[in-house]
């Protein structure tokens, strides 16, 4: 599914702020990716909200990037939501 603009990821299972750190840096390098902003981090959810610079299948390009493995549960509009697998 392709998204461009702003783009807000909803990733259920971040317990540590570590979790969270890794997040933010690995989807800064997903490509069309210009800023990542951590929105929300609230008992293991953590809200980010992606500025892209255009059209980006953004659900392949987190599997690229995101050092670990989770499941969608939900990609429409301008939100993807995400439960992770396993954590760092």
């Amino acid at each position: 599914m392709y998204f461009e603009g702003t783009v807000t990821v909803v990733v259920s299972g971040a317990q540590r702020v570590e979790t969270v750190e890794v997040l933010e840096d690995a989807l800064g390098r997903a490509s069309q990716v210009e800023h990542v902003y951590l929105r929300r981090s609230y008992r293991g959810q953590v809200w980010l909200e992606l500025a892209l610079s255009s059209n980006v299948e953004l659900v392949d390009e987190l599997g690229r990037v995101l050092p670990f493995r989770f499941a969608v549960a939900s990609a429409a509009g301008n939100e993807i939501t995400l439960s992770l697998e396993d954590g760092p």
